[in-house]
């Protein structure tokens, strides 16, 4: 793929480096998405300059963090409101 990247014109090779990876995106997203992908899992050399490992790591560890986050708000929200609740309760059963 390296040699194949080489061959490029530089507009195509502007289009590789500058697109997000995004696995329900473009065709073009979607590839730098499979690209980062293999390159973080293989530990494989980068050949597309201007490309960074936190934004590869941010785009694959998406769905991961997201799920987190809803749980661990969910489970604040959750806390709050008992807390509430039985705050309430103490003071209306005094």
């Amino acid at each position: 793929m390296k040699n194949w990247y080489a061959t490029l014109p530089s507009d195509e090779k502007d289009t590789l480096a500058s697109a997000s990876a995004n696995q329900s995106g473009t065709v073009v997203e979607q590839a730098m998405a499979r690209y980062d992908y293999l390159t973080v899992k293989y530990q494989l050399s980068e050949f597309i300059n201007g490309r960074t490992l936190s934004a590869r790591f941010t785009q694959i560890h998406t769905n991961n963090a997201v799920v987190i986050i809803v749980v661990s708000c969910t489970i604040l929200a959750l806390a709050s409101v008992g807390a509430v609740m039985i705050l309430r309760k103490r003071r209306y059963s005094k």
